[in-house]
């Protein structure tokens, strides 16, 4: 699983062309789990 950090989480999120850190990086900056809902092989939604 890959780590998300503040320094990857936009590439991560895959979202392009955001102009501000959105809600999952001030969250992550904050401390909070941050999700985006991927699912590693192997487990079950």
């Amino acid at each position: 699983m890959i780590e998300i950090t503040l320094e990857n989480i936009c590439q991560v999120c895959g979202k392009k062309g955001c102009k501000e850190p959105c809600k999952k990086w001030y969250d992550l900056f904050e401390g909070k789990p941050v999700d985006f809902g991927f699912v590693e092989e192997g487990e079950k939604k």
